[in-house]
């Protein structure tokens, strides 16, 4: 499952609305409609319906939605952490890197001196 995928699910079933969705995500509509088609594929179930009265959620697509939204929310979170550990181990690394920068300059100094 592609997480662009579900992303695009999330906005098209927020706005119900192909164009609007397309213009959030920063994609073209044939490319937001191959997401859905994926998706629809990737679940053997259809999660939207198309017709006069727009764009609407189908039963399935509904629920998938409840679950999708929680998912995103905890992945979100995991993202969030995972950067902030990353942002932590380069602070470390360029602190490792100074000390070991000072253990050589005193190395340096009293050979030197």
């Amino acid at each position: 499952m592609d997480i662009r995928n579900i992303k695009a699910f999330i906005v098209l079933a927020e706005t119900l609305n192909y164009h609007k969705a397309s213009q959030i995500l920063h994609i073209s509509q044939p490319a937001l409609t191959k997401k859905i088609n994926a998706l629809e594929e990737e679940f053997g179930a259809l999660l939207f319906s198309r017709g006069r009265g727009g764009t609407r959620l189908t039963d399935f697509g509904q629920k998938l939605l409840r679950m999708l939204r929680n998912y995103w929310v905890i992945l979100s979170s995991f993202r969030f952490r995972l950067i902030m550990i990353c942002k932590m181990i380069r602070h470390i690394t360029f602190m490792l890197a100074l000390v070991f920068l000072f253990m050589i300059l005193e190395k340096w100094k009293s050979e030197c001196f």
